[in-house]
């Protein structure tokens, strides 16, 4: 019989490999370096560097402030001065980042053989995907509103037009300086209790834009 390594096992599942065990999450290697701005702010730093613990809060990488809240060991956006008050503005307000200014080699170097070219499948979390990335820019009440306003349906589908436009790119990078096998695009769809919105406005507002998400991870 093949012996897989532990990396060649857990990725055997996606290429239609009988895996020669189950694999568990505590296979992978969670890589989350300090260059991304939002891994900072979010308080979610994992790479060779010293006291990573200092990376607690701060700006995202779109320039949203967020506050570190000890007692859930996690971030929280600066509530109640949203970048966009009104969804139709957003072209206004938001400033892209430019992901190529990122130190990308250096990340890359400091971390060989020790959270990748290693022995187990690197997984890097995108900790913000489309809706949390709405949430965000807008608090979380005008976010659910601008899912379902008729009058701003278009806007926000052309902000996650947009979006997708920036991720494509960043996966990229993504993949060749931190060397990816896992992408985790991290988004919230549900309360303790149920769904946040409908299935029709799921199918109509994020699928499409996730869609070329997954395509671009592909």
């Amino acid at each position: 019989m093949e012996k897989f390594t532990v990396k060649e096992n857990y990725l055997s599942i996606f290429s239609g490999r009988r895996p020669q065990w189950l694999p568990g999450i505590e296979e992978q290697a969670f890589f989350n370096p300090a260059i991304i701005p939002d891994n900072i702010a979010r308080a979610m730093v994992r790479e060779n560097i010293e006291n990573t613990e200092r990376f607690r809060g701060g700006r995202d990488m779109f320039g949203v402030e967020w506050t570190y809240v000890p007692q859930v060991n996690g971030s929280m956006v600066k509530g109640g001065s949203p970048k966009i008050r009104d969804i139709n503005d957003w072209e206004k307000v938001i400033e892209f980042p430019d992901a190529d200014s990122f130190d990308w080699k250096g990340c890359e170097e400091r971390n060989r053989g020790i959270y990748f070219d290693i022995d187990r499948p690197v997984n890097v979390n995108i900790v913000s995907g489309l809706f949390e990335r709405l949430i965000s820019f807008m608090d979380f009440q005008n976010a659910l509103i601008a899912l379902v306003d008729e009058d701003g349906k278009d806007a926000l589908k052309a902000l996650f037009d947009r979006l997708c436009d920036f991720y494509d790119h960043y996966i990229e990078l993504i993949a060749k300086y931190l060397h990816a096998d896992v992408i985790e695009f991290h988004d919230d769809w549900g309360s303790q209790r149920a769904p946040l919105f409908s299935l029709d406005t799921c199918r109509e507002m994020l699928l499409p834009y996730l869609k070329r998400v997954v395509n671009a991870c592909h």
